[in-house]
């Protein structure tokens, strides 16, 4: 049974349709990407399977149970890193943890060995502005993961990054994500990111009433892990960067 499947979703807002008839099955510990034009209803998705927002019709199961319109079951992860500037970066990740009832005591124990697993050893008792972006933004991640182990949603992370940093924290969430076994869904408009990054990519497209759904192609990234920025620079690569371009 896939850990997330979403059955024919469809979402509107006043006359006009972003979602049409989506069906997604994810499995656990896959990495896949949406990669789409804007307004196409990616985050739209994330939402719906999130709980913030209700799907006009069909279903989202999380292990074979409904998510629709519950919230706090899937980690979720916005652009910025949204850490409170007066808060440590302790007390900053564990927030999810205090907010669902656990003891702070309790809290702070159950994240500490975590830090040095997301390369934040040492950074308990700073503050987010004594941190660089790419150190801010695995601070987000922590907090993220501690919300909920089961599915990670994210929405754009790595693009406030600088190009340096972003290619930084690519690796190293690939290597997180194979030590800890990470089921992740990722929006991006980067697609050498979604190559780099996923186990299938997902294009979507403005809904089009001849088409029978707006998610129109899955791609498989037939390349093992561990994967490094080397995987970049080959041909398979560019051939697949190539062929997201021209759907898109």
């Amino acid at each position: 049974m896939a850990l997330l499947s979403l059955s024919e979703i469809n979402k509107s807002f006043d006359s006009r349709q972003v979602l049409k008839n989506i069906n997604l099955n994810i499995s656990q510990g896959e990495f896949v990407s949406l990669v789409g034009v804007s307004g196409s209803g990616k985050s739209t998705l994330l939402n719906i399977i999130a709980g913030l927002e209700k799907p006009d019709s069909g279903i989202v199961l999380l292990n074979g149970e409904s998510l629709n319109g519950k919230t706090g079951k899937v980690s979720y992860m916005f652009q910025k890193d949204l850490l409170f500037p007066y808060y440590t970066i302790l007390d900053n990740v564990i927030l999810p943890l205090i907010i669902s009832g656990i003891k702070k005591e309790n809290a702070q124990k159950k994240a500490e060995p975590f830090f040095a697993q997301f390369g934040l050893e040492g950074t308990q008792q700073k503050y987010p502005k004594q941190l660089s972006g790419g150190m801010k933004q695995r601070a987000a991640f922590l907090r993220t993961y501690l919300s909920s182990k089961e599915l990670m949603l994210l929405d754009e992370p790595f693009s406030a990054l600088d190009m340096i940093t972003k290619n930084q924290m690519h690796e190293w969430y690939l290597n997180v994500m194979s030590k800890l076994k990470l089921t992740t869904l990722l929006i991006t408009h980067d697609i050498e990111e979604a190559i780099l990054l996923s186990d299938r990519i997902l294009i979507m497209n403005n809904v089009n009433e001849s088409e029978e759904t707006n998610m129109i192609a899955e791609l498989m990234v037939e390349s093992e892990r561990p994967r490094t920025m080397d995987f970049c620079y080959t041909e398979q690569f560019a051939r697949m960067k190539q062929k997201i371009y021209k759907m898109l």
